[in-house]
């Protein structure tokens, strides 16, 4: 049986943080930080995607605690359509489904793995979106496993 690499994205105003799950889809790992600076920080996703033969883009979306799309996830909802047109641009469609992921607290939870870790402030912040594209990437390879709630 063929697997396919997922690619997970922490998407906030001045970065995007970037994970990997291995080729079985069992695992994921922090992989990159990206820096946000508009049309190069979809191209530099694209060329992941293509180093890595990534079948699948999760977007971590932040709901509000009720539920409801606040301000972030409308810009997160941008974000997604923006990456959309530069896969298909990439003539990429085909092959990349890009996926939305409830991603309420992994932030938090992010910060709270790398407490205590002598990282410097921005090291810090580019590690915690590191770490939380990870949560997020575990949270729906458990989903598409079934062990996993989907909120």
């Amino acid at each position: 049986m063929h697997h396919q690499r997922i690619l997970a994205l922490d998407v906030g105003d001045a970065r995007v943080g970037v994970a990997l799950s291995d080729p079985l889809g069992i695992s994921a790992q922090p992989l990159c930080t990206i820096e946000q600076k508009g049309a190069q920080t979809f191209s530099k996703i694209l060329d992941l995607v293509r180093e890595h033969a990534v079948a699948t883009i999760v977007v971590g979306f932040p709901y509000e605690l009720d539920g409801s799309i606040g301000e972030q996830a409308r810009q997160v909802e941008r974000f997604c359509a923006r990456l959309r047109q530069a896969v298909a641009d990439a003539a990429l469609a085909d092959g990349v489904r890009i996926e939305p992921f409830d991603e309420r607290f992994t932030t938090q939870q992010a910060e709270r793995t790398l407490v205590g870790s002598k990282l410097k402030n921005k090291e810090r912040s580019a590690a915690i979106d590191r770490v939380a594209a990870a949560l997020i990437l575990e949270g729906y390879l458990l989903r598409i496993a079934g062990r996993g709630s989907s909120f």
